[in-house]
């Protein structure tokens, strides 16, 4: 019998347990901010960064979960946003390759205890795609502690497949 993982489960726990915080307050900001492609004309990203770094910038959040972020898309989320740090990996290669699923983090309030990024898929270890999705697809995930309180939480983004009907399991 082969043993099968439900990512889909396991991420719906982990976001309950996640938010249940004691005194420390937080703010979350999640944003698909589509891929760098300049087909999309007036509304490529070029054109959107500066207005979208200033209003993260305005509204400060601890965390920002960015989907379909491309590493040129994250650098530039780094130099407009310097009092942030994130965690994350192309989903294409583990590395630097294809689209984030990062989390962007106020490093002021907060520091990185640690951190992974799992795939989608029946090899959640490894760069790849399962099912019926169109695209690899990831989860990055970091667990943080706030340095005022010393408290602990763990934050999950992902994106999820636009095109799957299957997700790998019955129920």
């Amino acid at each position: 019998m082969k043993h099968f993982w439900n990512p889909f489960r396991f991420l719906m726990l982990a976001l309950v347990l996640c938010c249940q915080t004691g005194a420390t307050e937080l703010s979350v900001m999640s944003y698909n901010i589509r891929l760098n492609v300049k087909s999309d004309g007036d509304n490529q990203w070029s054109n959107r960064k500066a207005f979208w770094i200033s209003q993260v910038g305005f509204h400060h959040p601890d965390f920002i979960g960015v989907q379909e972020a491309r590493p040129d898309q994250i650098r530039d989320i780094q130099a407009g946003l310097k009092e942030y740090d994130f965690i994350g990996v192309g989903r294409d290669d583990g590395a630097d390759a294809g689209e984030y699923s990062a989390v962007f983090f106020d490093a002021a309030r907060w520091e990185v205890l640690e951190s992974s990024t799992f795939w989608l898929s029946e090899t959640p270890e490894i760069p790849s795609k399962s099912w019926d999705a169109a695209y690899p697809r990831i989860c990055t995930y970091g667990k943080f502690e706030s340095i005022e309180t010393g408290e602990v939480i763990w934050v999950f983004n992902t994106h999820l497949d636009h095109v799957g009907k299957s997700h790998g399991w019955k129920g």
